[in-house]
């Protein structure tokens, strides 16, 4: 039901613009007829004004309903591109699953919870938003992710590691 609405809306607002045009010639006609048979200039000019306005007023609200429909249909593209460019940064092949449990706390790595000369356990797990899904406070590890364009690390929950092949990055920082 809610699935291709920007199309939907576009085919409605076509709709909306071939009823209201109809209905503007059906209400206008019969004043211009009655006009042009009774020779009367006013009847008949309303009888036009009454099919150009009408015409001109579902015209607008077409392209209002329609703009938005396109608007739709354009942020469902951004949101496939998006969904594809995650797609892209794919790391390894290594599963998650099957090395569950093998990362830890990893010992004497800075990191950027505090002071970095200081021997400090970054952790490479902890609460917070997965970066991909937007889920939040859900438990997330500290990933690395390789795509075409270089490596980024960032925290991801466990869903999006065994989607996108993540892997649990050795340090936070190189």
């Amino acid at each position: 039901m809610y699935k291709r609405s920007g199309s939907k809306l576009k085919t409605i607002a076509s709709v909306f613009f071939a009823i209201g045009t109809i209905i503007s010639i059906i209400g206008g006609a019969p004043l211009v007829n009655a006009g042009v048979r009774a020779d009367s200039v006013s009847t008949t000019v309303t009888g036009i004004a009454i099919i150009a306005l009408g015409i001109l007023v579902s015209w607008l609200a077409n392209i209002l309903i329609y703009a938005f429909g396109e608007l739709v249909d354009n942020s469902q593209k951004l949101v496939e591109i998006n969904e594809q460019l995650l797609y892209e940064l794919r790391g390894s092949t290594m599963d998650p699953a099957v090395n569950d449990g093998q990362f830890g706390l990893l010992q004497n790595s800075q990191d950027n919870y505090g002071d970095s000369n200081r021997s400090a356990v970054s952790p490479l797990f902890q609460n917070g938003n997965c970066i991909m899904c937007g889920k939040t406070n859900v438990p997330t590890t500290y990933c690395t992710l390789k795509g075409q364009n270089g490596t980024v690390s960032r925290f991801l929950c466990v869903d999006c590691i065994k989607k996108y092949n993540a892997v649990p990055a050795e340090q936070y920082y190189n």
